[in-house]
């Protein structure tokens, strides 16, 4: 299998499948996905962003290698929604290495307080939190943060509502 080229041809969950079986947990072959992810086509990134979500799901070490690489892809300008929204998912359920922390938790508060999407939004939250359990003190400042977020966006959005008010109870 071809990653680019089955990527490029075809945007479905079995293929997402498929890619994930065929890397198993060969380094070299998720290496061929991760040129994908991070490629400078808007298209081939975006497909690829979705097989992050299967990756996390079954075998979210092969990716441990790119954290800081998620980091930097997240700098780039112009990002689709899914590259971003699949790193801040994979953040959340996954974690990420201390190294790059306090960098996480910037970008992620940041996605919670501009203009991103609701999607982004909802998965930036639970990669806040992971930080907000290990050091209390970011606590008040993330409570804020929640609040503000079920003001502006409770009523029009249930995965904000909901969310929010999980992360609420646990604070």
């Amino acid at each position: 299998m071809k990653i680019k080229e089955t990527l490029l041809r075809d945007r479905s969950k079995a293929t997402c499948e498929r890619i994930v079986a065929y890397i198993d947990y060969d380094t070299q072959k998720c290496q061929e996905w991760a040129d994908c992810f991070f490629s400078t086509n808007s298209i081939l990134s975006q497909k690829a962003a979705w097989v992050l979500h299967f990756i996390t799901d079954e075998t979210p070490e092969m990716v441990e290698i790119y954290q800081k690489d998620f980091l930097e892809k997240l700098k780039e300008e112009n990002l689709h929604d899914a590259v971003v929204r699949s790193i801040c998912r994979h953040w959340g359920d996954y974690g990420f290495p201390e190294s790059i922390e306090g960098e996480v938790y910037d970008v992620c508060l940041n996605y919670l307080q501009d203009k991103s999407s609701i999607g982004i939004k909802a998965h930036a939250m639970y990669a806040c939190n992971r930080l907000v359990q290990k050091y209390p003190e970011l606590k008040q400042e993330f409570k804020l943060v929640l609040e503000e977020l079920m003001l502006k966006y409770g009523e029009e959005s249930p995965a904000i509502r909901s969310r929010s008010s999980k992360l609420l109870k646990r604070l």
